[in-house]
């Protein structure tokens, strides 16, 4: 698959480096080179932007226009969400994912058609079933 990645933080170099190292041709855009060269494993076998993914010249070297998957990881919702509009309705990509913080936002990106990864409610989720164990189920269940 071709896949672009807008943010290089934390999980988007793991991300990027774990798709590249399963033979995917991974783009990874970011503002700052040093960010890439730091998180990005030696071995990376993609390719690197640098610059601001809000900028469309930006976008069209990061090869938009052949991506099978977008997903924007950047630390801003509305960044993400606008970067992820913009891949779908101008370049046409069928698959944008983007990361969203807020949970409110997560769910009207959703009506609009923009698969979005809430990851508030998604650790919320994670540490609540890490702190009751087995009675997560239970307790889901009878509203404990």
């Amino acid at each position: 698959m071709n896949i672009v990645i807008i943010g290089c933080g934390r999980v988007g170099s793991s991300l990027a480096n774990t798709l590249s190292q399963e033979g995917h041709h991974v783009t990874v855009v970011d503002r700052e080179a040093r960010a890439m060269q730091r998180r990005l494993d030696p071995d990376f076998a993609g390719t690197k932007v640098v610059g601001n993914a809000m900028d469309e010249d930006v976008l069209a070297r990061a090869g938009l226009r052949e991506a099978d998957v977008v997903v924007t990881l950047t630390e801003g919702d509305n960044r993400n969400i606008m970067i992820a509009q913009i891949a779908r309705e101008k370049y046409g990509v069928k698959k944008v994912l983007a990361r969203i913080v807020d949970p409110l936002r997560a769910l009207a990106y959703r009506e609009l058609g923009i698969e979005s990864v809430d990851q508030t409610t998604i650790m919320g989720a994670y540490m609540r079933r890490a702190v009751l164990g087995d009675r997560a189920c239970e307790t889901a269940n009878t509203g404990e």
